[in-house]
């Protein structure tokens, strides 16, 4: 046909079986379509069906390195950072993006040029031995992924508002070279309620919004706090790991 219904089961289920004896069962496979997704649809650059490889129409070449990450996240069992909630879903109409979307991460719809720590800890990515639960108060030090080191690359705390997930990670809004601390409020669906970053590079704080405020990031300002824990950033070491402070817990 000259388009793709989105909603046919069949017609993907179709696509598939005509791609399947170019598959190979140890590969990241993709299938791209010369050709759109109909109707509402035609703008979506990409699709993954549970069973399938991920579907890409021409839609995607505007940027076919994110949107193919993009789905490649959804392959491998991650959900949208945030929910796209419409009258219509499967129309793509009168669409709202959710307001605590999780725009640091590629598996949103904003700025994300990268899965979180988060995201690569659920897919068992970042194994278990390199965050730490609820840690004893003290200084500990984060690594980023990109970091070579001992340093754990998260740490998972319970709070009083579900469980906080902190790590150190690059800051694409600032830019590819400057790594922020990184917070995460996660709920019991394991859905990212609200995302903010501590930026190393001048005004500190950026809500899930995507506002600035005034926070000023000088050695041991408190960048979460609640009934039972405290957690500050410290600065970073002479490697460029980060520092921070947990008390409580």
């Amino acid at each position: 046909s000259s388009c793709i219904d989105a909603t046919s089961e069949e017609e993907l289920t179709a696509i598939h079986d005509n791609a399947g004896p170019l598959l190979e069962e140890d590969a990241l496979n993709i299938i791209v379509a010369d050709t759109l997704f109909c109707d509402k649809s035609a703008n979506t650059p990409g699709k993954t069906t549970p069973g399938m490889p991920p579907l890409l129409t021409v839609a995607a070449s505007y940027n076919f390195p994110d949107i193919l990450t993009h789905e490649l996240g959804h392959s491998a069992g991650l959900g949208h950072a945030g929910e796209l909630l419409c009258d219509q879903p499967e129309a793509f109409q009168s669409c709202e993006k959710f307001p605590t979307i999780d725009y640091l991460s590629i598996m949103g719809y904003r700025d994300g040029k990268n899965f979180s720590n988060f995201e690569l800890a659920s897919i068992g990515l970042i194994g278990d031995d390199a965050i730490l639960h609820n840690p004893s108060p003290g200084e500990i030090v984060l690594r980023d992924i990109g970091q070579l080191g001992e340093a754990p690359q998260g740490i998972v705390m319970d709070t009083e508002n579900g469980q906080l997930f902190v790590s150190w990670e690059k800051d694409y809004i600032a830019g590819e070279e400057i790594r922020s601390l990184q917070l995460r409020i996660i709920d019991t669906d394991d859905r990212v309620l609200e995302p903010y970053l501590v930026s190393t590079k001048g005004n500190a704080y950026s809500s899930s919004s995507g506002q600035s405020s005034n926070l000023t990031m000088i050695p041991g300002t408190v960048v979460y706090s609640d009934s039972k824990i405290k957690v500050a950033y410290l600065g970073m070491n002479q490697n460029g790991e980060a520092i921070v402070k947990v008390e409580g817990n």
